[in-house]
């Protein structure tokens, strides 16, 4: 059983509630995810994005850590971090981090451009090919995956009447919402594949489950998702002000659309 904290993590000042992100991670092994840490490169100047070739940050969000942290928070899609006197460092997956904890107390700054649009992300998916290190990287599958996860994935997105990768994603988060319950007391064989093992033999999990096996059913259709963590939108104290415990703690799928992006 999973036992979730109270403990306070962050307070965030925000213009408006959002998904706190801290990064994602690419490689999936069968139990889980794992991430590249020899991808860091320093961030010196805004992060570029697909999509829009000039885009404009939209608003920034101040970070007061509860606790020691290296990693900063972002809303998604960020552009650009400022830790004072830290040196910020930025991965693949646009996940920033500092070498020198962050301390409880002390305040951090980090700026997004704002989401994509879904609605440009509905029109566009499946136009196109993906970028070749994209999908290589955000594809990849161990070669012992059960093929029935393939099969019975290709099975919803065809129930569901998907035609392109936006549709089945849509398609595939409706049927796990559907069909498995959501409960912190769920386990799994760890000699299986945790996704398989998820779709086929478990009626319920936790937020963990449900974007492990979301990520790798699309990887089996050859679309381009990675598993995200961070937190949910926490408990607003005052006026743009938000309180994040330990219990707040989330995960969850992001979709490469060809010339929109993540």
């Amino acid at each position: 059983k999973l036992e979730l904290s109270d403990h306070p993590e962050l307070l965030i000042r925000a213009p408006e509630q959002s998904r706190w992100r801290l990064g994602s991670y690419s490689r999936y092994t069968g139990d889980g995810f794992e991430r590249d840490e020899r991808d860091r490169k320093p961030l010196t100047e805004a992060i570029p994005t697909a999509g829009d070739d000039s885009p404009s940050p939209e608003y920034d969000i101040r970070v007061e850590p509860q606790r020691p942290m290296n990693t900063l928070v972002t809303v998604w899609r960020p552009a650009f971090g400022d830790a004072e006197n830290r040196a910020v460092s930025v991965s693949e997956e646009r996940a920033l981090t500092v070498e020198e904890p962050i301390a409880s107390g002390e305040l951090y700054a980090t700026v997004t451009y704002g989401p994509p649009s879904r609605t440009e992300a509905a029109e566009r998916s499946g136009q196109g090919s993906y970028p070749p290190e994209i999908e290589r990287r955000y594809t990849q599958l161990p070669e012992d995956t059960p093929q029935r996860l393939g099969e019975k994935t290709e099975s919803i997105a065809a129930d569901a009447g998907a035609e392109t990768p936006f549709e089945t994603a849509q398609a595939v988060d409706s049927w796990l919402k559907t069909n498995k319950e959501y409960s912190l007391n769920a386990t799994h064989d760890r000699s299986n594949d945790v996704a398989d093992e998820f779709v086929f033999e478990m009626d319920a999990g936790y937020c963990e489950y449900f974007a492990t096996a979301m990520t790798a059913m699309l990887r089996t259709q050859g679309v381009p998702a990675r598993y995200v963590t961070g937190y949910s939108g926490g408990e607003q104290v005052s006026e743009n002000e938000y309180l994040v415990r330990g219990k707040h703690a989330h995960a969850w799928v992001e979709v490469y659309i060809t010339d929109v992006g993540w």
